[in-house]
């Protein structure tokens, strides 16, 4: 069975927060979840079209862009 395009990120997010050991993990996850369904302006993950979850894909890849350089800043 073939995994569709909006299951695969999400599965993305959550391993992401799962290797960052994130402490707030639930709502990081539904921070991210929102944030994406509000840039893209869709009702849930799973109803997006293809176009949307590419959308979502170079929000999410921003997100852990900025992500990357805040936390990075910290550790100097």
């Amino acid at each position: 069975m073939e995994t569709s395009s909006s299951e695969k990120l999400r599965q993305d997010i959550f391993n992401y927060l799962l290797r960052n050991e994130n402490r707030d993990f639930e709502k990081d996850y539904q921070a991210i979840i929102n944030t994406i369904l509000i840039a893209v302006n869709a009702e849930d993950l799973y109803s997006m079209t293809n176009r949307e979850v590419h959308y979502a894909r170079l929000v999410f890849n921003k997100i852990m862009e900025t992500r990357a350089l805040v936390d990075g800043g910290k550790d100097e």
